[in-house]
């Protein structure tokens, strides 16, 4: 695997059965979820620790417990509160999952067809689906002869009850908001960074990517990230640099040039700032 990028395409899980499962903590290739979107949808939830994640414009504080819903084509990202955090993300495509030949559900299909908004934020209240959830993830984890079966039952419990309990909310037809098609462009400049990392892009070609004036592109997009464009660039970068340090042989030297840095100095200097430790000791970590 070379990299994940903002608009993910990897494949998940088998053929048969395209579901990924990821967990996540201290020293894992993305500890900091970086923004992106992907045309799955996504599971999260939290173990330890906290977790200030980023679904467009909303953003929600994250605590053990909570569990997070994101939809198709939602950018999303975030940062931890400290090394101790803990998550576990769940990504699918309801369609090749949750198909059935005798019986088809309105309300399933109003939810995958947006018609119906599925609440994104549930805690430990949330009793009967906090219950599934955790079986679920426990079952992808564990793998057991059967595990498949367990996990699509889940999924379509997850669906029922949320159907059930009404976690959702009617989508009304409105205008398109002026900040939706801002995001739109927010995509062009992540795909951008995402096709170009490994050269020297600059301030203007991402803003142009992104059909904006350089100055208001920075103000929007530090608005969403928190990090203005060049200092995410940078982060983004050093996430390209973990996932080749950890799942690949390449000496050092060339994943620092490989990933948009031409001193290898300044290369370790910003991955140790970033990671707390040295791109070799990384390596080391990640291999174990």
């Amino acid at each position: 695997m070379e990299h994940e990028g903002y608009h993910e395409m990897m494949k998940r899980g088998r053929f048969d059965f395209p579901i990924g499962f990821y967990h996540v903590e201290k020293y894992h290739p993305r500890f900091n979820m970086p923004y992106h979107w992907h045309m799955e949808y996504e599971l999260i939830r939290m173990l330890r620790g906290g977790f200030t994640i980023s679904l467009n414009e909303e953003t929600l504080h994250l605590v053990p417990g909570d569990i997070v819903f994101i939809r198709d084509g939602i950018v999303h990202g975030g940062v931890v509160d400290s090394d101790d955090t803990a998550y576990e993300c769940l990504v699918f495509e309801p369609p090749k999952l949750l198909h059935s030949t005798n019986y088809q559900s309105s309300d399933l299909n109003n939810l995958l067809n947006h018609t119906l908004n599925v609440r994104n934020h549930f805690n430990q209240d949330d009793k009967k689906l906090a219950l599934i959830v955790r079986i679920l993830f426990e079952e992808m984890q564990r793998e057991n002869p059967g595990y498949e079966l367990i996990v699509t039952g889940m999924l379509y419990t997850v669906f029922g009850l949320i159907i059930q309990e009404k976690q959702y909310t009617p989508v009304t037809k409105q205008p398109v908001e002026t900040s939706h098609l801002q995001m739109q462009k927010l995509k062009k400049a992540f795909q951008l960074i995402d096709d170009k990392y490994a050269t020297p892009l600059t301030l203007s070609e991402l803003s142009s990517a992104a059909g904006l004036s350089p100055n208001y592109f920075c103000k929007f997009f530090q608005k969403m990230t928190h990090y203005t464009p060049i200092e995410y660039l940078n982060q983004y970068r050093i996430d390209q640099a973990c996932l080749k340090l950890a799942y690949t042989d390449k000496s050092i030297t060339d994943i620092a040039y490989s990933c948009g840095f031409n001193n290898l100095s300044y290369f370790i200097k910003t991955f140790r700032k970033q990671k707390g430790i040295s791109p070799g000791k990384f390596r080391q970590v990640n291999r174990k």
